[in-house]
C-alpha cells in the first residue's frame, strides 16, 4: 500500500491536547475535512485517531485526536 503525507504534527499547543499541524493541502483547511487520521512514528509505526475538533490557525491549523490529550 502506498501511502501520501498531507501534513505534519509539528508541536503541542496548550496543555488540553491540542496539536499545531502543518497541512500540505490546498486550501490548507481541507485536511480537517478528513475525520480518521492514520499517523506514523518516527519508528515507522502507524496508528488511526478520530479527529475530535479543528481549526484554522496563521499559517497552520490546531487539532485534538480524540483518546490523545
Amino acid at each position: 500500500m502506498e501511502w501520501i503525507e498531507l501534513g505534519r504534527i509539528r508541536r503541542p499547543f496548550g496543555v488540553k491536547g491540542w496539536l499545531h499541524v502543518e497541512s500540505f493541502t490546498d486550501p490548507l483547511e481541507a485536511l480537517l475535512d478528513y475525520r480518521k487520521w492514520t499517523l506514523r512514528s518516527a519508528s515507522g509505526a502507524r496508528a488511526t485517531h478520530l479527529v475530535a475538533e479543528g481549526r484554522s490557525q496563521g499559517r497552520g491549523l490546531l487539532l485534538r485526536l480524540e483518546g490523545l490529550e
